[in-house]
């Protein structure tokens, strides 16, 4: 069949992304040796006539390779690591690269802190003067050489280096995170149960849905990006059986986004409203604009009887703009995490400062709710029964 080269290029590069998307998958789970032959796979598709713009490097590239840097690195194997980042920084500070310059602009300090971290001292450029490790003084005596003394600047900076990249970016808390994770799950008695805040309390207990009542959660995806299917599906499962509420999603809507949203609705018929997630943009919903790539939470009403607040509905809003991009760079993860952080607020879930839970500011490297999200996630689903 006839092929456009425009969707030919098109096509694969969507295979890129997958395969991207299967590597990140990989890393998370702790199956590094299949990583690297996914990473490998990408940069032969993107290396195809036509994948690849020569006016425009490709961050998606980029994001290979430093991976494939990392995960070298943390193998020991410095040369082989060496080689992808010498190339993602390359790519990285052309200037028609496809990126923002603040975006772009920490992707390269990545990569090269990566790179500063896997380049010995005393590689060309570099000179180290050799040295006996004991030589005689006038007296006769062994003394010890400057060498060692010199190395441990070396180390600490080499540390340093390892302990930002783990902690500070994104990369590095991408391998980290679901380790650290893990060891809390396994032995909370030593790292603790993580904290959680809530978006509201009453009387020292928080705000929630009725704990008897069935959530049901309607999707305008009018702008939904090709590549993002399943994903509002796949949070709303995750918020269900964090939280035991019954929630899940009844269909599609053309609800339109709104900062207004009426809590009773006759297009849904009696009762509360649904929640509703829908693919919007910031010229529809300011407060998209700058960073955040989703906003969302529940809208409250107080019993008059008891006077005691409860949540009737919620909407998420999701900047269907951002996450073409991220989808694009294979990324799904990501987006998915992005949309269950905000059914979290959506249920009550606040943000907490640890880099280890979901719910902290930014979604860095967590994919799924941690021990602090999952025990607060508990408290929001057996709220009382109205």
């Amino acid at each position: 069949m006839w092929r456009a080269r425009g969707e030919d290029r098109d096509d694969r590069r969507d295979t890129a992304a997958e395969l991207l998307d299967a590597a990140s998958a990989a890393i998370e789970s702790g199956r590094r040796d299949d990583a690297q032959p996914l990473l490998e796979g990408l940069l032969k598709v993107m290396r195809l006539p036509g994948v690849t713009r020569s006016d425009r490097p490709d961050p998606l590239l980029v994001t290979a390779l430093t991976m494939l840097g990392a995960l070298h690195l943390e193998a020991g194997r410095r040369a082989d690591a060496k080689g992808y980042l010498v190339e993602a920084v390359g790519i990285a500070s052309q200037p028609g690269f496809d990126r923002s310059a603040k975006e772009a602009a920490l992707l390269r300090t990545r990569s090269q802190a990566l790179l500063d971290a896997c380049t010995p001292r005393g590689e060309p450029g570099v000179p180290v003067r050799e040295r006996s490790p004991v030589s005689a003084s006038s007296t006769g005596r062994p003394r010890r050489s400057r060498r060692s003394s010199r190395r441990w600047p070396a180390v600490l900076a080499f540390t340093a280096i390892v302990f930002f990249w783990m902690f500070a970016t994104t990369s590095g808390q991408n391998l980290v995170a679901p380790a650290v994770v893990k060891l809390r799950f396994a032995m909370p008695a030593l790292f603790g149960d993580g904290g959680y805040t809530f978006l509201a309390s009453q009387d020292g207990q928080p705000v929630t849905f009725s704990s008897c009542r069935q959530l049901r959660v309607v999707i305008n995806d009018d702008l939904r990006p090709k590549g993002a299917e399943n994903l509002v599906e796949q949070a709303v499962a995750e918020v269900a059986d964090d939280t035991g509420l019954e929630m899940y999603v009844a269909g599609s809507t053309d609800e339109p986004a709104s900062l207004e949203r009426p809590p009773v609705q006759a297009r849904y018929g009696a009762g509360w409203a649904p929640i509703l997630v829908v693919w919007t943009t910031p010229d529809v919903i300011p407060a998209l604009r700058g960073s955040p790539i989703g906003r969302g939470g529940p809208q409250s009403v107080t019993d008059q009887a008891t006077g005691r607040r409860y949540y009737a509905t919620g909407q998420v809003f999701l900047d269907a703009p951002a996450i073409t991009r991220l989808v694009r760079e294979g990324r799904r993860s990501t987006v998915r995490a992005i949309v269950t952080h905000e059914l979290g607020h959506v249920v009550g879930l606040g943000h907490v400062g640890s880099p280890f839970e979901l719910m902290q500011k930014k979604v860095n490297g967590m994919r799924h709710f941690g021990p602090g999200d999952k025990k607060g996630l508990t408290r929001l689903g057996h709220g009382p029964c109205l």
